[in-house]
């Protein structure tokens, strides 16, 4: 029996040993491993738009004014005018451009916190869209844009997306696009592999691809290689931004003045605020409930970076004051015309003339 104690005795002594060496304690547990937090960054937000951009959040029974930094999410709705334009930044940072006249639905917008992998499902109503995907981080990402007419799933690539009622064209750009009729759950769709320099159109009485044709040397796409080169040069720079980190300090800023901003506003304007739908009053209610704490330990802050940066301050105001406008909202429509004062603004988002007014 002796014999038997012994070894054990000698394990557990070894064992005991090397963890006082290392600064435990006997009897104390062994930590676990920290994990790294949790990505806390919107899914997807707006980067930049310029002329009249309308976003319609999910729930909401009417749309509102675009603003820089909003978040967006599954069920959310944007909608471009005539002069409309906007770039969604995604958290795999991956970039997609609305043209004019266009309608964009997310239908799904979601992460896997342990693989990293995104998942992302646009709906495009109407309208133009130009896409940069990143290389997706697992074979469980996916990324699509749906149309009335086709589905085209991509695993990093750079295409661009033509909808109507009656067709859809994907022309790619980079990489392989997997082009598909967009038919119900219950029947299987024909796919296409559509390569680089390729297109294919799908249309609403067949729901199928169509024959492959080149287009690089046709002058009607030779524009779309002009675009995405300056589109990925420009993305380029918001990636090196958000690498220093520069880019994440703006938004927050940009996004914690807009409470400071609305909070002045509710307590100077009492009766305004009250005449505004319940909806819209909830909407901002919830917003500021959920930064309060963050904008009271940043209210000096906030003050010195609107005090260094003039247009950026004049910029918000404006979009607190169409925020609290009781003016009957004006949804993007199709006209024959560019009337006046319609609140062209820049794609970084700063008004040139007078705002049209919404809501």
């Amino acid at each position: 029996m002796r014999n038997f104690f012994l070894p054990v005795l000698l394990v557990v002594f070894i064992l005991t040993g090397n963890r006082i060496a290392h600064g435990e304690e006997p009897g104390t547990a062994i930590p676990e491993e920290k994990t790294a937090a949790p990505d806390s960054s919107p899914m997807g937000v707006i980067h930049e738009f310029s002329g009249q951009v309308f976003i319609t959040k999910a729930g909401d029974p009417a749309s509102s004014p675009a603003e820089e930094d909003m978040d967006l999410g599954p069920g959310d709705r944007i909608a471009t005018g005539m002069n409309g334009s906007v770039t969604i930044s995604l958290r795999d940072q991956s970039f997609v451009k609305l043209g004019a006249l266009a309608s964009l639905t997310v239908k799904d917008l979601r992460s896997d916190q342990v693989t990293g992998g995104l998942w992302a499902r646009l709906l495009l109503a109407r309208g133009k869209l130009m896409a940069v995907v990143s290389s997706l981080a697992s074979p469980d990402s996916r990324f699509e844009i749906d149309t009335p007419t086709a589905v085209a799933a991509v695993k990093g690539t750079a295409f661009q997306v033509t909808a109507g009622n009656k067709s859809t064209t994907i022309s790619v750009l980079e990489g392989t696009v997997v082009a598909s009729g967009n038919r119900d759950d219950a029947v299987t769709p024909e796919e296409l592999d559509v390569k680089e320099g390729f297109e294919t159109v799908v249309d609403s009485k067949s729901r199928r691809p169509g024959p492959l044709t080149k287009f690089f040397k046709n002058e009607k796409r030779v524009k779309a290689r002009v675009a995405l080169s300056e589109f990925r040069a420009k993305m380029q720079k918001l990636k090196v931004r958000g690498q220093s980190g520069d880019l994440r300090r703006q938004r927050r800023l940009r996004v914690l003045a807009r409470a400071m901003l609305i909070q002045r506003f509710q307590k100077q304007n009492p009766a305004t605020y009250q005449a505004l739908p319940e909806w819209r009053r909830n909407r901002m209610d919830q917003f500021l409930v959920g930064h309060m704490p963050e904008l009271d330990a940043s209210r000096t802050e906030i003050s010195r970076f609107l005090n260094s940066n003039p247009k950026i301050r004049k910029q918000l105001e404006q979009q607190i004051s169409r925020r609290f406008s009781g003016a009957k909202n004006l949804s993007p429509r199709k006209t024959g015309k560019q009337t006046h004062g319609t609140g062209k603004t820049s794609h970084s988002g700063k008004q040139r003339t007078t705002p049209t007014p919404h809501q």
